[in-house]
């Protein structure tokens, strides 16, 4: 992609939907509204201790972030995913899960960006 972004590199969706813009931003529709609803989950189950089902959130939110290029959140996510039943990992699952909020927080501005910049081009 010709813009420069921190957060997210939309090489993978470009080529993965061969190029169709329509299709990329219903992908990046989708991605946008399916964040807040990820990171509400976490935080739920963060909270009720559910560690089963924030180990699967975590999966599933490394699967969002991948398509988005964000390869260091991903990675993040997975190495997140087999830290759950740490206790360790438990007692600060709420800061984790407030850093992983503020990199998807980015990635939305940038998506936001990148909708404006494709619709004028």
């Amino acid at each position: 992609m010709s813009q420069q972004f921190c957060h997210i590199d939309l090489t993978y969706l470009k080529d993965m939907s061969g190029g169709n813009s329509a299709l990329m931003k219903d992908m990046i529709s989708i991605f946008k509204k399916q964040v807040p609803e990820m990171i509400a989950g976490m935080k739920a189950s963060a909270g009720n201790k559910n560690w089963e089902i924030l180990r699967k959130s975590f999966h599933k939110a490394k699967a969002s972030a991948s398509i988005m290029g964000m390869s260091q959140l991903a990675s993040r996510l997975a190495s997140l995913e087999s830290m759950t039943d740490d206790s360790d990992f438990q007692s600060e699952a709420i800061h984790v899960i407030e850093e992983i909020e503020t990199s998807f927080s980015g990635a939305m501005d940038e998506l936001d960006q990148f909708m404006i910049i494709s619709q004028t081009s």
